[in-house]
């Protein structure tokens, strides 16, 4: 998911974030190495949060924000965007776009979540 920059025009205007998406959105993790919540940096990386696509280098145009994941071109044509998703500024690489919603300070926040004893038998 994508770490929403809340420094945008009115919802509804291409680039700007809708109110419902404003904030952290983090992603949990209950694996192997679990303790205190901790930010991992991703620095410029951009990755399509639908298909896995590295489109970092990349300056193809298009794709969305659809909930807060990144839809890259490709998944867009798939993935319609609704009256809440974010949109590019005309010409705006998908890279660049998600790069800007993001803001400078991009990291994958991970959160431990205890898993349950499994159940005696």
């Amino acid at each position: 998911m994508v770490r929403l920059n809340e420094n945008f025009p009115a919802p509804g205007v291409p680039g700007s974030i809708p109110s419902a998406l404003q904030g952290t959105r983090p992603v949990y993790w209950g694996g192997a190495g679990a303790g205190n919540p901790h930010m991992i940096p991703i620095g410029d990386t951009v990755i399509c949060d639908f298909c896995s696509a590295d489109f970092t280098r990349r300056p193809d145009l298009g794709g969305f924000i659809h909930h807060g994941y990144a839809v890259c071109p490709k998944c867009a044509e798939r993935v319609k965007p609704g009256k809440r998703d974010v949109l590019p500024k005309p010409g705006e690489s998908f890279a660049d776009f998600i790069r800007r919603v993001r803001g400078p300070f991009a990291g994958i926040e991970v959160i431990p979540i205890p898993r349950r004893a499994p159940p005696s038998s």
